[in-house]
C-alpha cells in the first residue's frame, strides 16, 4: 500500500504504513509502559487511541497532533487504520486483553475484600 497523504487544510500530513518491525517496536513500547493513555482520547474517540499512535504512523509529532481539533484528528486516524489495517487490529486486541486483565483483576479485588470482612464464624 505504501505511504499516503492526507491534505486537511493546507497542510499536508504522510501517513506511514509500519513494517512488522516497526509494529514489534510499538508492542514493546506498550509493554514497557513507554506509550501511556489519555483520559481525553478515552473520551472524545469510539476507538480511543493514544496520540502516540498516531505518531507512529504520521509525519505529525504528539505536539502536533494535540492542537488539533477532534474531527481532524479523526481524520488522520482514520486515514492511518486504512493505511495500517494489522497495526489497529493489534491495538484494539491489546486493548481488549488489557480490560479483560482490569476486570479480572477488579473481581478478584472484590472477591478477596469479601472474604475478609466476612465475619469469623464463632469456633465451639
Amino acid at each position: 500500500m505504501g505511504d499516503q497523504t492526507v491534505k486537511i487544510g493546507d497542510q499536508e500530513i504522510i501517513i506511514r504504513e509500519m513494517t512488522v518491525a516497526e509494529v514489534d517496536q510499538w508492542i514493546e513500547r506498550k509493554g514497557e509502559g513507554e506509550l501511556k493513555g489519555s483520559a481525553t482520547s478515552a473520551i472524545l474517540f469510539d476507538d480511543p487511541f493514544l496520540l502516540e499512535d498516531l505518531a507512529s504512523v504520521s509525519s505529525l509529532g504528539v505536539e502536533e497532533l494535540a492542537r488539533l481539533t477532534p474531527p481532524v484528528v479523526e481524520q488522520i486516524r482514520q486515514a492511518a487504520e486504512k493505511a495500517n489495517p494489522p497495526f489497529f487490529a493489534v491495538r484494539r486486541k491489546l486493548r481488549e486483553v488489557m480490560e479483560e486483565a482490569l476486570q479480572s483483576s477488579i473481581e478478584n479485588s472484590a472477591e478477596s475484600s469479601a472474604v475478609l470482612s466476612a465475619p469469623a464464624t464463632p469456633t465451639p
